[in-house]
């Protein structure tokens, strides 16, 4: 189950956790989705949330580079999209379980959740009042698959 992009730095343990098996996803998170979810595209949309996680997280460290307010306002529109995506199928799905606390599970990885959350809302600055949500959250999730595919066959 390949993570359709490559981690930067070298300090990654620290932060996004062991990865054993080389395949850009933290041991424990993949773990957690693969024996949580019966259905492949719960594991799919796990895979999905966490490669925006991580670009969250990244921003802390220096390594993701966004520079202007609609490229913050982006990744913290996702972020709460896939947040509402997961409570809209759990309305549905009384079963599922949003892995974010997974993906988030101690008090470090929640703290630099927090503070790259804040320096999101710094970047965006005055266009706060400018916040559109999502209409259709879940639909982020293939639009993430997109562009992941895009990127993917661009690099090649």
């Amino acid at each position: 189950m390949p993570r359709p992009y490559q981690f930067t730095g070298n300090n990654q343990a620290s932060l996004f956790g062991v990865d054993l098996n080389n395949n850009g996803i933290r041991d424990d998170y993949e773990r957690m989705l693969l024996t949580s979810y019966q259905r492949s595209e719960y594991v799919a949309m796990g895979i999905l949330a966490a490669e925006r996680w991580d670009k969250l997280l990244r921003l802390l460290q220096s390594q993701e580079s966004i520079k202007t307010p609609y490229q913050a306002l982006e990744l913290f529109n996702d972020t709460i999209a896939i947040n509402q995506c997961y409570y809209s199928l759990q309305q549905i799905d009384k079963t599922l379980i949003s892995p974010v606390l997974s993906y988030f599970n101690n008090d470090q990885l929640l703290e630099a959740k927090y503070k790259a959350e804040l320096l999101l809302l710094d970047i965006i600055g005055s266009k706060q009042t400018s916040f559109t949500f999502h209409q259709e959250p879940c639909e982020r999730f293939a639009e993430f698959a997109k562009k992941t595919k895009t990127t993917k066959f661009a690099a090649l």
